[in-house]
């Protein structure tokens, strides 16, 4: 089964933050200290944190090691049915899990103009009509197949490697793609072989 964790890092004080960053990996803290925003640092501790909080939960592990395919995507090499992905934007930090490979993407929604030249660089022609038939949904639409396009490229483990209009997900018939939000102004698609279970939502407390 695949499950959706959900962490809100908005309410991570100081303190907790501290706990949670020293329980870190040293390259997860590594990665934390090179963030140039206190809120990069604060997202990546916090996944770090979610993973690890997954980890023990489904393999019962305290200390695992990483690798990462020949695109980056990163696994466990001691556990190879044990597949996951993470992503994170603005308040939140989601990972999906499960037997089986997986890719999630969540974004904060953000309705500045700029879309179009977007969507015209980087979606393909049938895309480019689903986003661009209806004005009054077109915000939305165009959310639903960036976080469609990002979250399959992670579920095959390509990454951005694969340029994102070289493929449409509109045409995509061996994968499902889950779209649901964590809260308002936010959206998240997983992309999985199965239909995950209801979005479980983490606080930092549980982490510790």
């Amino acid at each position: 089964m695949i499950r959706i964790l959900c962490l809100d890092v908005s309410g991570i004080d100081p303190s907790t933050y501290e706990k949670l960053y020293n329980r870190a990996t040293e390259a997860r803290k590594h990665r934390a200290d090179r963030c140039r925003q206190p809120e990069d640092a604060l997202r990546c501790i916090g996944a770090g944190a979610l993973l690890g909080f997954a980890v023990k939960q489904q393999l019962g592990l305290d200390v695992f090691a990483l690798g990462e395919n020949r695109w980056g995507k990163p696994f466990i090499p001691d556990a190879p049915d044990f597949h996951f992905n993470l992503s994170h934007s603005g308040s939140w930090v989601v990972l999906a899990f499960g037997d089986s490979p997986v890719g999630i993407d969540v974004e904060k929604l953000d309705y500045t103009p700029g879309r179009q030249q977007v969507i015209r660089r980087f979606f393909t022609p049938e895309e480019q009509a689903y986003v661009l038939e209806d004005s009054a949904e077109e915000g939305e639409r165009f959310f639903r197949i960036w976080t469609a396009k990002e979250s399959w490229l992670k579920y095959t483990g390509e990454g951005l490697t694969r340029p994102l209009n070289s493929f449409s997900v509109l045409e995509m018939d061996r994968v499902r793609f889950f779209t649901c939000a964590p809260e308002a102004g936010y959206l998240l698609t997983l992309c999985a072989g199965e239909n995950p279970g209801k979005m479980e939502f983490v606080t930092a407390d549980e982490l510790l």
